[in-house]
């Protein structure tokens, strides 16, 4: 099963004095969770997708990421959810992110 799964990078961790909470990614090799190789985005793919500008993209996630960042720095405790992508929550500057796991219900 694929599941999409947003790693933030070390330099946004740094920019905003966050740091993965420790044992997350020990709990997502218990709960099976496998990451694939990191995909970087591909702009020009999206932005040809939506029939926008590349720049248009790639500035709309980046400001779309700014504020997550600020979001996150806002209090001790504070969640973003961002529907099918997963929920982040912070806990005194220490993420902890939860990919949101859909599945086809069984026939059972």
């Amino acid at each position: 099963m694929k599941v999409v799964y947003i790693k933030l990078s070390d330099g946004f961790l740094a920019q905003n004095n966050l740091q993965y909470k420790q044992g997350q990614f020990e709990l997502e090799a218990q709960q099976g969770i496998i990451m694939g190789p990191t995909v970087k985005p591909n702009f020009a793919a999206m932005a040809k997708a939506v029939s926008k500008e590349k720049d248009v993209i790639q500035n709309s996630l980046n400001n779309l990421f700014q504020l997550i960042g600020d979001l996150l720095q806002e209090g001790p405790n504070v969640e973003v959810d961002l529907q099918d992508f997963g929920k982040f929550s912070s806990i005194n500057r220490q993420i902890i992110y939860a990919p949101l796991n859909k599945q086809k219900p069984s026939a059972f």
